[in-house]
C-alpha cells in the first residue's frame, strides 16, 4: 500500500501487502482474506487499489447480483457489506 495509512489497522496493511501485485488472481482467497478483515474500514482500505475488473470478479465469485452499472466505489461498498459488513452485523446481532 502506498500514501497516507487512513487510519486502517495493522492487521488490514498486513493482509494487504501480500496480495497487493496477485490482488484478483484467485476470488477465492481474496474473498477469504477479505472476510478475515476486522473493519469495513479495512476491507475498503484492502480493496481501493483494485482495478474495476478485478472487482468484479470478487463480486461474481461472492455471487452478488446486480453490481455490473456500478461505479468502483459503490462496487467496493457492497462487497465489503456483503463479506465483512455481514460478519459484523451476525456478530453484534448475537451479542443482543
Amino acid at each position: 500500500m502506498t500514501g497516507p495509512d487512513h487510519g486502517s489497522t495493522p492487521a488490514a496493511r498486513a493482509a494487504a501487502k501480500p496480495t497487493a501485485a496477485g490482488a484478483g488472481t484467485d476470488p477465492a482467497r481474496d474473498a477469504a482474506r477479505l472476510a478475515a478483515l476486522p473493519s469495513r474500514a479495512d476491507g475498503t482500505a484492502y480493496l481501493s487499489g483494485w482495478s474495476l475488473r478485478q472487482l468484479r470478479a470478487l463480486a461474481a465469485n461472492l455471487r452478488l447480483r446486480g453490481v455490473g452499472g456500478l461505479r468502483k466505489a459503490e462496487l467496493v461498498e457492497r462487497i465489503v457489506d456483503h463479506t465483512i459488513g455481514y460478519r459484523l452485523d451476525s456478530t453484534a446481532l448475537r451479542r443482543r
